[in-house]
């Protein structure tokens, strides 16, 4: 009988990191066709990429910098 609550217990964890591996991937995915996406300063800092404090400020979005030219 403690081995079926056990193994009861087991399932929320499982389902539960199930899930957060799918919304990490659909995320990565959904960055990726985002990413192809940028063109420009401003389409970089919209999809959340890091902006560096420099003057000009640039953001790096895999590996492409672009620069604010405002």
């Amino acid at each position: 009988m403690n081995n079926n609550l056990a193994a009861r217990g087991k399932w929320p964890i499982t389902i539960l990191v199930i899930i957060l591996i799918t919304l990490a991937g659909w995320r990565i995915v959904s960055l990726q066709i985002n990413d192809k996406n940028i063109q420009n300063f401003d389409d970089c800092v919209k999809t959340g990429h890091p902006v560096l404090e420099s003057y000009p400020e640039q953001c790096i979005a895999n590996g492409r910098t672009f620069v604010n030219t405002r």
